[in-house]
């Protein structure tokens, strides 16, 4: 392994935790609960979760994760 994979595994993590950040600023913008609250509230006995909130949980938020390391992963192989 040399230095500029690295570099590039490093670029691609920073691109999948910048879309993180955004995806939670929306879903908050939006009402939706992110892993933090929805973590928050497990923790403290409460597993109250609605139909909309478990499809961002379980669908939107991974896939979106997925495709911002894929696509990233993309970019740095040119």
């Amino acid at each position: 392994m040399n230095w500029t994979h690295i570099l590039r595994v490093f670029i691609v993590g920073w691109g999948i935790l910048l879309v993180a950040v955004v995806i939670n600023v929306l879903a908050q913008s939006l009402g939706v609960m992110t892993w933090y609250v929805w973590l928050k509230q497990v923790t403290g006995g409460t597993y109250a979760l609605s139909v909309y909130d478990a499809v961002f949980l379980w669908l939107v938020y991974p896939l979106s994760l997925g495709v911002a390391g894929f696509g990233g992963w993309k970019m740095v192989q040119r």
